[in-house]
């Protein structure tokens, strides 16, 4: 299987059907999936590449054909057999004989054209057939439209416990929400019980608002959404991240009421 586009988007929506209602620690696929890409450096390459791709918005098609070739480059230091080789493994480790096509058309047509110009050798033959593939990116970097997102102002660290309470109130309370405040104080306060509890609120509620969400992303979205989970889940309180991970957690609740 070359299409290594087709094999990932088959993966992501597989682990979103099976944790859209489920704590991802009942079960470690998705960990397994990442585990597999962060261990071989072609699909970690490959996985990057193909990130890099989706996600490129460029209106001038001279900048955006370098961009591809830049990206495309990359790959030429793997021979065909072993990129294929690792397409196998990855889904033998998942049992996979059969690969769903990618529902979103645009995509689809974008994983085609890359797994082209990966694969196919530079000759006269294949020269219509590359030419093709080069203009259908760029194309797909022109009419990809860069959504703007809403600048999330945080609360600088530091600053929890700079100051006191009262202070902080003062200077910002028509600037922070109840929960920022509630963190400064738990902070302030310094009961690690009631901050491993304040932690843990806020880390389900934003699992609640992932589980949510990822119903209705695109692949691309729920890629994200299911790294944001596996992330969430992965973060158990101590008293000396207890301030970084509240700020972090709160900083992506804070984005997921926003928007």
């Amino acid at each position: 299987m070359k299409n290594f586009g087709q094999i990932k988007s088959h993966i992501v929506n597989r682990l979103t059907t099976a944790y859209i209602n489920k704590e991802l620690s009942e079960n470690n696929e998705l960990k397994k999936y990442l585990g597999i890409i962060k261990e071989s450096e072609i699909l970690k390459t490959e996985f990057a590449i193909y990130r890099n791709l989706e996600r490129f918005s460029e209106a001038n098609e001279f900048s955006g054909s370098e961009y591809l070739k830049g990206n495309i480059s990359i790959m030429e230091s793997y021979t065909k057999a072993d990129i294929i080789k690792e397409h196998v493994k990855l889904m033998d480790t998942f049992n996979i004989t059969t690969i769903d096509l990618v529902a979103d058309d645009k995509l689809g047509k974008l994983h085609e054209s890359i797994t082209n110009l990966i694969f196919l050798d530079k000759n006269i033959k294949n020269i219509s057939a590359i030419s093709e593939s080069t203009t259908s990116v760029v194309n797909y970097f022109k009419n990809n439209i860069v959504s703007e997102k809403k600048v999330i102002d945080k609360v600088d660290s530091n600053l929890l416990t700079s100051v006191a309470k009262d202070k902080i109130k003062e200077r910002y309370e028509d600037k922070l929400s109840s929960e920022e405040l509630l963190i400064i104080e738990t902070i302030l306060k310094g009961d690690a019980l009631k901050q491993e509890e304040l932690l843990k609120d806020m880390v389900k509620e934003c699992i609640e608002f992932v589980n949510t969400r990822i119903s209705e992303a695109d692949l691309a979205g729920k890629e994200k959404l299911l790294n944001v989970k596996a992330s969430l889940l992965d973060i158990n309180f101590t008293s000396e991240t207890f301030k970084d991970d509240a700020t972090r957690v709160l900083t992506l609740l804070s984005g997921f009421k926003q928007n």
